[in-house]
């Protein structure tokens, strides 16, 4: 339980301290997860074209970008050879990164996926996996400070 009075919080025994304190203690509070996977609705009745035509935008939308970043981050490293325009192990990063695409929409959150801003890591000379992967840690220790 986090203490009331420190050097850097103060919450008096008043109506409006215990509205600060309570909101406070939620702040690194851990709620699980209870209806997002899966909660997709599959009832097409009347609207299989409406439906069909927002899938295909979808998918075709993102993987444009989703192969279109990964390229550009691997040229963007100088890894992309320059007589067949590809690069080492290319299977494998696109494979892990659609896979990875589909997983996180089961879940219901955002795309896992390479995005444009790994070029600021890459330019900071971030170039294998490690960066992703404190990245990555550093993202999960902020979960707990969210509200």
């Amino acid at each position: 339980m986090p203490s009331r009075n420190t050097p850097f919080t103060n919450f008096p025994y008043t109506p409006d301290g215990e509205d600060k304190f309570s909101f406070f203690k939620k702040v690194v509070a851990f709620h699980p997860i209870q209806k997002t996977l899966a909660q997709q609705t599959w009832d097409l009745t009347g609207k299989g074209s409406e439906f069909a035509l927002a899938l295909f935008t979808f998918l075709y939308v993102d993987i444009i970008d989703c192969t279109a970043t990964l390229y550009s981050m691997a040229r963007f490293c100088g890894k992309v050879s320059k007589e067949d325009g590809d690069f080492p192990r290319s299977t494998v990063a696109y494979s892990t990164d659609a896979t990875c695409i589909s997983i996180g929409s089961l879940f219901g959150c955002s795309p896992v996926t390479a995005f444009v801003e790994s070029g600021a890591g890459i330019a900071e000379g971030g170039r294998t996996g490690l960066t992703a992967i404190v990245t990555g840690i550093c993202f999960l220790i902020s979960i707990f400070f969210a509200p």
